[in-house]
């Protein structure tokens, strides 16, 4: 009998550092269950940021299911890495998907009304 698992929910956040002492470009990744922060770091390349999100995903993903990832490294994306898109990331047999984090949004200043202003 094949068991059907839920597929659990990871969050991805990707951004651009300031520079730092020596002058090059830095983006720093996190990938997160819910409110726990899985893994963090930054790289000088966001393709390698990406890559290092999808890594952490399999290997945060198998853990949670009690097995040892053997080549994490073999984790690629399916979909590209866009600004608010869903990623898919080939990760053998468990389906991995990576959403991105909510941003805080900030709260719309109401319209006054006419009635309200007399």
């Amino acid at each position: 009998m094949i068991e059907s698992h839920e597929q659990p929910a990871f969050e991805y956040a990707l951004r651009p550092l300031p520079p730092g002492r020596f002058g090059f470009r830095r983006y720093r990744y996190e990938l997160w269950h819910g409110a726990l922060l899985v893994a963090s770091g930054w790289r000088i390349a966001l393709r390698d940021a990406e890559r290092r999100c999808g890594r952490a995903r399999v290997a945060a993903g198998s853990r949670g299911r009690g097995l040892h990832v053997l080549h994490p490294d073999s984790a690629r994306a399916l979909d590209r890495f866009r600004p608010g898109a869903v990623v898919r990331v080939d990760c053998g047999a468990d389906d991995c998907v990576l959403a991105p984090r909510g941003q805080p949004t900030r709260p719309r200043r109401r319209k006054r009304s006419a009635a309200a202003t007399e």
